[in-house]
């Protein structure tokens, strides 16, 4: 399977976004020298620049057999585009001519961020609420060193998609987003899916983000109160899900080297880790929502 975050910008000149994957500052150089050569070249000798904004889309997903395709049902407005005034379209003739603004084109960029060979699960529910009421859903990343070896800061993994009073995926940086560099913290948001927000829908939605005790501590297990999940502190979550507000979580979810080294003895179980964490090791990421 392969994961890519792919940024697309549309304009007089071309389109990008790259919020998520951490090339904004390339793309946005790139929009505005195209947005300046087709404002020129659009407006003719002598006449006022036409201001082109580029239209921005960004998307990170899973592709896999099952799922091979992703794109946007609703990229552009094409009343816009076939508007001489907003400088979408490209037209022909020196000055261009806006009679023949259907002979036109237009130039689409798309930047690829691609990682290969990633290990991923579908997001699982447990049975079971828990006895407060909450539905917890699991979410296990295999090759959890190499993905942050891999892929740098800002550039998000995403999972399937899961139903839970809502349709969801979660979005997992493994490098942070907007942490400082070095840190060594993983960054996690709950994400409305493209459906739900296009639907309009509004959740409000109270959740708690923490890992899956792979390996409990003895000393951890015999307790009355044993919890399987840890959930760091500050873990707890809650924000109203809109059209506009489409995803929220922690900045500061988990530090790497607490899913690599647990929290107890350095040198025995690693709590969290799922098999050899320097070779292949992952571990399980863990939503209660309600």
């Amino acid at each position: 399977s392969s994961g890519a975050s792919a940024s697309t910008v549309a304009s007089g000149g071309g389109s990008k976004k790259s919020g998520a994957t951490g090339s904004k500052k390339g793309s946005a150089l790139r929009s505005e020298t195209q947005r300046g050569s087709v404002a020129g070249s659009q407006a003719g000798a002598g006449a006022a620049p036409i201001v082109v904004e580029p239209v921005q889309r960004e998307l990170s997903q899973l592709y896999t057999n099952k799922e091979s395709s992703w794109g946007f049902e609703k990229l552009f407005d094409i009343g816009k585009l076939y508007k001489f005034s907003t400088g979408y379209m490209k037209c022909p003739g020196n000055p261009p001519n806006p009679e023949k603004l259907q002979d036109g084109f237009v130039v689409v960029n798309v930047e690829i961020f691609s990682a290969a060979g990633i290990h991923m699960e579908e997001p699982e529910l447990d049975k079971d609420l828990t006895q407060n009421g909450r539905q917890r859903v699991n979410w296990t990343v295999h090759n959890i060193k190499r993905l942050c070896d891999k892929i740098g800061p800002k550039k998000r993994l995403s999972s399937a998609e899961f139903d839970s009073d809502g349709n969801w995926y979660f979005d997992l940086y493994p490098n942070g987003f907007n942490t400082p560099e070095g840190e060594g913290m993983m960054s996690l948001y709950l994400h409305s899916t493209r459906r739900q927000v296009e639907l309009g829908e509004v959740y409000k939605v109270q959740f708690k983000l923490g890992l899956k005790k792979i390996n409990p501590l003895p000393e951890d297990a015999e307790l009355d109160t044993y919890d399987p999940v840890y959930f760091p502190p500050s873990s707890s979550c809650v924000s109203v899900f809109t059209p506009k507000q489409k995803c929220f979580g922690k900045q500061r979810y988990v530090n790497l080297n607490t899913i690599a080294k647990g929290r107890g003895n350095p040198e025995g179980t690693k709590e969290f880790t799922i098999g050899t964490f320097e070779s292949g090791g992952g571990g399980a990421v863990v939503a209660a929502l309600g």
